[in-house]
């Protein structure tokens, strides 16, 4: 006579459970478009965020300035869309300049344009693509709030009410040491 093993409860649970890891497990790493970015807390401080056309913006913030006249702005851009659309302009409701800039090897520099690229997104943040408000005549502090205007290629723009935060909001979200002080005149 044949030995048959008994199948118990535990065993069921277990066999079901490795099924639920392993096929939970297929998608790790992979983010679809509209996924919210990486430096999304869920216990941290409102964030801005609109949409318009096949763009998205989420995660928006202004760093309280740490002098008067200049502060920065982060956010996540995702483009749905079947072709890149690059963001080219931007306008604050506070600042007399809005300008692109981004962070490298060779310190800071304005550029033209911040790619955003077909089904996928750009976050802006300190060590990167970000936005530089420049002379700023009212002050303002955490609790206020800017509207952005976004301008991208294809001719779409977005507003943006966007909190100004705290310098110390979060890991990802933190100005450097020494910030972005002393941004006048790198037009």
């Amino acid at each position: 006579m044949a030995h048959i093993p008994r199948i118990t409860p535990l065993a069921t649970a277990s066999a079901t459970f490795l099924a639920l890891a392993l096929l939970s497990g297929c998608a790790g790493g992979v983010s679809a478009p509209s996924s919210s970015p990486s430096s999304a807390a869920p216990s941290g401080p409102a964030k801005g965020g609109a949409q318009q056309a096949d763009l998205r913006v989420e995660e928006a913030w202004i760093v309280e300035p740490a002098e008067e006249g200049t502060t920065s702005a982060y956010f996540t851009v995702f483009n749905d869309a079947e072709q890149d659309d690059p963001l080219v302009a931007a306008e604050s409701s506070v600042s007399a300049t809005t300008a692109l800039y981004t962070t490298s090897s060779k310190g800071m520099e304005v550029v033209e344009e911040i790619p955003v690229p077909a089904g996928g997104g750009t976050e802006l943040r300190p060590d990167g693509f970000h936005l530089m408000l420049e002379g700023i005549e009212d002050p303002i502090a955490a609790g206020d709030t800017v509207t952005l205007t976004l301008t991208f290629a294809g001719g779409t723009e977005i507003q943006v009410d966007t909190p100004v935060l705290e310098r110390s909001v979060g890991e990802q979200g933190e100005e450097p040491e020494g910030g972005h002080e002393g941004h006048s005149g790198h037009h």
